[in-house]
């Protein structure tokens, strides 16, 4: 049998909310990396 960590609701949104703002500032570094490095072929 099994043994299941049990953590409250407070620490699975905290945990969700920081996995979030992880995702949203890899995507801005993203964004960012791209727009320095990439051609300027843009208008």
């Amino acid at each position: 049998m099994t043994r299941r960590a049990r953590i409250g609701w407070e620490q699975t949104l905290i945990n969700s909310a920081l996995i979030a703002l992880a995702f949203v500032a890899a995507g801005e570094v993203l964004v960012w990396l791209d727009r320095s490095l990439g051609g300027k072929a843009r208008p």
